[in-house]
């Protein structure tokens, strides 16, 4: 019989009082019992650690002191952490259901060779009704190119993480990037990938996310540089254009009081689609709204996706356009990356219709009669 892996899970924590019960909680219903539970905790002044004394009987280890910050806490939890297994979850996020531990560590047992295991997260924006599932198989090559699994789905042995040395506190945002990074150089071929959703995470205001992004890529950058020698620069040429049609955006919404959108009401379009379900489709949502004009179905080819709702509005795989490619006068293209040709040949090849209109939310900010972008 296989031994029962122990899992040292650590959370972080500094003024956290509005979500940190919802963490806690999604903690100890987990089905998988031998877990140590760590908590951080950088010396809230709020209620913080009075929500932590009411689960305090399961919390194996509590560090309550200052701190520099949550990849700080997380060194500490690692230095008195006595499990096999090592995840780390934020104290705004929670795990997606109480199987969650129990699927990881039936991983493990069944493939001891496997150093690191990661899934899926659920993002969240309570604010905008935003969500977002995202997590696949990445190799090496992958790594070097920026894409890089989350540490809120990702779980490792604990001795690779001390011979990876543990959190580098020289990146503020990026810490968990460098170490996953630093992984997947020594040990790629013992990576896994589970198509599972681990945890759900809540994203920031608008604002703040942006300013964390522009600043999480350089230090991205940086941290493949170091591994690698090279740095791949295509997401900063994305946000830094996309960023030029955020700010038009606002622009025309605090100067002329009219949503973007309503330049389509010249051409009668009362029922759209939305291809994307991330942040940019969501604003486009609210803004529609503001025009009278209905979204009947947000598109997108991601099967995890498919089958949800947000707002009320279904995500529906493009191939829904066969059969209601009639309810619609015209498709809004809201993604962040430069494939808007690809996706429009897409739905003509689906739709067998060159005349429905497409326009992408870019296009409508530049088609705004209060626009003035250079």
């Amino acid at each position: 019989m296989s031994k029962k892996l122990r899992v040292s899970i650590i959370t972080a924590s500094y003024n956290s009082e509005k979500y940190i019960e919802q963490t806690i909680q999604s903690v100890v219903q987990q089905t998988y019992t031998n877990i140590e539970y760590i908590i951080v905790d950088g010396g809230s002044t709020d209620s913080t650690l009075e929500i932590i004394q009411k689960y305090r009987e399961r919390v194996a280890i509590l560090i309550s002191e200052p701190d520099n910050g949550v990849f700080e806490a997380f060194n500490k939890g690692l230095r008195v952490a006595t499990g096999d297994i090592i995840y780390f979850l934020n104290s705004d996020d929670f795990l997606a259901d109480d199987k969650a531990i129990e699927d990881i560590s039936r991983i493990f047992n069944e493939y001891p060779d496997v150093k690191f295991v990661h899934g899926n997260i659920e993002t969240l924006n309570d604010s905008t009704g935003y969500f977002d599932i995202s997590g696949q198989s990445v190799s090496l090559l992958d790594i070097k190119e920026g894409r890089i699994p989350p540490h809120s789905a990702s779980f490792v042995r604990k001795e690779i993480i001390a011979a990876c040395g543990g959190f580098d506190l020289e990146y503020k945002i990026g810490s968990d990037t460098d170490l996953i990074v630093n992984i997947f150089k020594n040990y790629s071929e013992y990576c896994l990938y589970t198509n599972r959703v681990i945890s759900k995470f809540r994203l920031g205001g608008l604002s703040s996310q942006g300013k964390n992004r522009k600043k999480a890529i350089e230090e991205i950058n940086n941290i493949l540089q170091k591994h690698f020698g090279t740095r791949p620069d295509y997401q900063q040429t994305i946000l830094n254009t996309n960023l030029k049609y955020y700010k038009k955006w606002v622009e025309i919404l605090l100067f002329s009081d009219h949503p973007i959108s309503s330049c389509l009401t010249e051409y009668t379009i009362n029922n759209v689609a939305i291809f994307g379900t991330r942040e940019i489709a969501v604003l486009m949502l609210q803004d529609l709204k503001r025009s009278s004009i209905h979204t009947v179905a947000f598109l997108d080819n991601n099967v995890l996706r498919q089958g949800k709702e947000i707002m009320n509005t279904p995500i529906c795989s493009p191939d829904w356009l066969k059969d209601h490619n009639q309810d619609i006068d015209a498709i809004i293209l809201a993604i962040e990356g430069e494939y808007e040709e690809e996706i429009k040949d897409q739905i003509k090849s689906i739709t067998n219709k060159d005349q429905l209109r497409i326009f992408s939310w870019r296009e409508i900010i530049l088609m705004n009669p209060n626009n003035t972008f250079i």
